[in-house]
């Protein structure tokens, strides 16, 4: 039976198998193929760590008809490929003929530690294509010996397996000048991204695709840059690309694409991406970081606290991590769970938003004194904070300094509230200031064209009609107005968890 801490990765086409990662010790798991149904084993394959997973790769890669797989084991130094195959209800290995010795055409080339096998995909259900590649050093013509420079080199090796599983090796093709000119390029490209130069990157790695249309690398820095660029098109296109010319390599790809995908607003496609990149490479944190992030969005709590659960079990120290992990958990009304997890990220980076968000929750508690110093904090770090001033005003004027939380609100209006016609924030701080009426701050509400933004700020609008109300003495006003903002459903505002707050407190 599968337990909390196992997982299942690598799944075959059809999905009748994969990896079975079963928790063994600290950060270690034992694998083997499993037929996942039954859950029955079918090969063991040794312990797993996290840093058993070659960077942006995985451990299997199968045939299209799921009657072979190839096995990929990376190490510091390179790795190997071996290949199985069904046999009744076992994987049997299948033996490979011995590789062919790397011809090396310059007389001071000599030998290097790097030679990594891994597969790049199956071209047919009998027919393995792999990648071997190595790295060149060659003597220096003016030492003796000690000067080195080194170089990419490699070849691509068909394997064929007959109807016995007998392998052969159906052709070598080594790395073609063009290719060789297109992975400098590439490595060019990726140092200049580096430093900062992404106009000279994208040069490089557009030269290197015209020169090698199969340079996974190539496309995989454009896509970044263009994800930075915010041409979510393009990075799209690019990582695809990726995916298609090397499944087992692509990890990192089918996160870029899932974020790419996610900061459209196709949180359905990205969580799509990040679960390929997750049977992928099952113990790197990323996608489960940015999974959470997609399932929160689309309001899926429980599933992204999960997610965030996974991101910090497998070692990462991102204060975004314990961020989105804190907002979750407030949405679910776990306040002091949240309060925890935004002081670990302030530990980690004292970023205003942080800041904020410990403050929103120290206001959903009722705990004013934590609050005002969240909030203000917030506002010192980010001058664009346009959110926290109206909370700062609620939270004085109901201490009764209402005098003083209007000077305060009117200065953060000058300073950080544009007052332009479509500043929200601006309307709200006009209301609570008493330039501008109830039915005027809740028509403002209505105004916008976009249904979201409308509900969204329709709750608000009652919620801090509801509080002026509410300071006024008239309670029975403010439950309906506290009321109305609940009804509008609009789960991911703060104003709807104040809402319900005041109505908790006023009923009890």
């Amino acid at each position: 039976m599968l337990e909390a801490a196992d997982l299942i990765a690598n799944r075959s086409p059809e999905g009748r198998f994969g990896l079975l990662l079963k928790e063994s010790g600290v950060k270690t798991f034992d694998g083997g193929l499993i037929e996942i149904r039954p859950q029955k084993t079918l090969l063991e394959l040794g312990s797993f760590s996290r840093q058993s997973f070659r960077p942006n790769y995985g451990c299997l890669l199968w045939s299209p008809d799921s009657r072979r797989v190839a096995y990929y084991t990376g190490g510091r130094k390179g790795g190997d490929t071996s290949v199985y195959f069904l046999s009744g209800s076992k994987f049997v290995k299948i033996r490979l003929p011995e590789w062919p010795t790397p011809e090396l055409k310059h007389e001071r080339i000599t030998s290097t530690d790097l030679d990594d096998v891994w597969p790049l995909r199956w071209s047919a259900s009998d027919t393995l294509v792999l990648k071997r590649d190595w790295v060149l050093e060659t003597e220096s013509t003016e030492g003796k010996g000690e000067d080195y420079s080194e170089s990419d080199a490699g070849e691509t090796i068909t394997l064929h397996f007959d109807s016995q599983n007998n392998a052969s090796i159906r052709s070598v093709q080594p790395m073609s000048s063009q290719a060789l000119k297109a992975a400098n390029l590439v490595e060019a490209g990726q140092d200049r991204q580096t430093a900062g130069y992404n106009s000279e990157a994208i040069a490089d790695f557009d030269a290197a695709i015209k020169l090698d249309p199969t340079n996974a690398d190539a496309y995989s820095g454009r896509g970044d840059i263009r994800q930075e660029k915010d041409d979510n098109d393009g990075a799209i296109a690019d990582y695809s690309r990726v995916i298609e010319l090397t499944p087992i390599a692509a990890y990192g790809a089918w996160v870029g694409r899932g974020d790419a995908k996610q900061a459209k607003g196709d949180n359905d496609g990205a969580i799509a991406d990040y679960d390929r990149a997750i049977d992928l490479s099952p113990l790197d944190a990323t996608a489960y970081h940015s999974r959470g992030d997609a399932k929160q969005a689309k309001g899926d709590n429980d599933g992204a606290i999960a997610d965030y659960d996974r991101a910090v079990e497998f070692g990462s120290g991102d204060a975004a991590v314990y961020n989105g992990r804190g907002i979750a958990k407030q949405a679910k009304d776990d306040n002091d769970g949240a309060i925890a997890d935004y002081s670990r990220a302030i530990q980690l980076d004292a970023d205003a938003s942080y800041y904020y968000n410990r403050g929103t929750a120290n206001f959903a508690k009722r705990d004013w004194t934590h609050a005002l110093t969240d909030l203000r904090r917030s506002r010192e770090l980010n001058q664009d904070d346009k959110d926290s001033p109206v909370m700062v005003w609620i939270i004085q004027a109901r201490g009764g300094d209402k005098a003083a939380a209007d000077a305060e609100l009117a200065t953060d209006m000058e300073k950080q509230l544009s007052g332009e016609p479509d500043d929200w924030s601006s309307k709200i701080a006009s209301f609570l200031l008493e330039k501008l009426s109830e039915t005027d701050l809740l028509a403002a509400a209505a105004n916008s064209r976009e249904a979201d933004t409308k509900r969204d700020q329709t709750c608000d609008a009652w919620y801090y009609a509801g509080m002026k109300r509410l300071l006024a003495g008239d309670k029975s006003a403010a439950i309906d107005n506290f009321h109305n903002a609940l009804a509008t459903q609009a789960t991911t505002e703060n104003e709807y968890q104040f809402a319900g707050s005041e109505l908790k407190a006023l009923t009890e």
